[in-house]
């Protein structure tokens, strides 16, 4: 939020100079910025959002894996930051958003990677009943763009941008009030 910044420098100085009173008028604001966060945190992740970026399949996968938090912070420099990132695969979210394509396997059978380790080789092979020098690891399709469009966060954030933004300096404002008046 460049425009409020400097208010919320000044703001932030004042709360923490207020003390206790201060905390819970810090704790209010806080929670008024996460308030107009929140349409964007609950849109996030959901497949109806996902599915004109993704292919049909790939974004009610990626909308039950993703994850969407929200860092917000009066020290320093004020600011909001919202994150997306995956809850259990690694998932290269930034590289979905900016470039517009996905890393896939091509018909992948077996471990994903060749191991480093002969041990380990050697034990895959017994399970799968093949020799050792069949286990290559998945083949990777990387960069495919079929079904994919670029800019998925972004966008998000700019279609919220003022409504949070807005939330953020009404709320901003009354705690300014709240100082002033006493």
């Amino acid at each position: 939020m460049p425009e409020g910044g400097a208010d919320l420098t000044g703001l932030g100085k004042r709360l923490r100079e207020a003390g206790s009173e201060g905390g819970r008028l810090k704790r209010a604001l806080l929670d008024d910025v996460d308030k107009a966060v929140e349409p964007l945190v609950k849109e996030l992740p959901t497949t109806a959002f996902l599915a004109p970026y993704f292919p049909d399949r790939y974004a009610a996968v990626l909308a039950g894996d993703l994850d969407v938090t929200v860092r917000r912070s009066l020290a320093g420099e004020p600011k909001v930051t919202v994150r997306a990132q995956a809850r259990e695969h690694a998932r290269k979210i930034a590289t979905f958003d900016e470039f517009g394509y996905i890393n896939h396997p091509v018909f992948a059978q077996g471990p994903r990677r060749r191991p480093r380790s002969a041990a380990r080789l050697q034990e895959l092979a017994r399970q799968h009943g093949i020799p050792a020098s069949a286990i290559k690891g998945w083949t990777w399709k990387n960069g495919q763009t079929a079904g994919m469009r670029a800019g998925w966060f972004e966008d998000a954030i700019a279609k919220h941008r003022q409504e949070i933004v807005d939330g953020a300096s009404a709320a901003l404002a009354e705690i300014e009030a709240m100082i002033a008046g006493g």
